[in-house]
């Protein structure tokens, strides 16, 4: 297998996306990082981003303003349809998952 470690802001991103079959996505530089356009039809996408964006009229105090939810780096909608497995849960997809998958990437690279 080939590892691609790619940043966020890179040209051509969506040419090394497409042509993998697993995307893991940790950046957390923004919300819908990845969208639909950018995946292989039947690809694995991971989604380990932590993005807070703010929901107007939802404010859990009265002297607040603003809410905020947190969201990953994948737009959910449009990836669905597309990858064969997505794991994007609400929230993020939380640290004792995030560490399992950082153990089982490590094993399986000293195999």
């Amino acid at each position: 297998a080939t590892v691609t470690t790619c940043p966020p802001d890179l040209a051509n991103l969506s040419a090394h996306t497409r042509a993998a079959d697993v995307v893991i996505s940790a950046v957390s530089s923004g919300p819908k990082l990845i969208t639909g356009e950018m995946i292989k039809p039947g690809s694995i996408v991971i989604d380990l981003g932590i993005n807070k964006i703010p929901v107007a009229g939802k404010s859990r105090n009265a002297n607040a303003e603003t809410s905020y939810k947190v969201v990953g780096d994948v737009d959910t909608h449009s990836v669905l349809p597309i990858a064969a497995s997505l794991s994007n849960l609400a929230g993020g997809i939380g640290i004792v998952r995030t560490s399992i998958l950082m153990n089982n990437i490590v094993t399986s690279i000293l195999k």
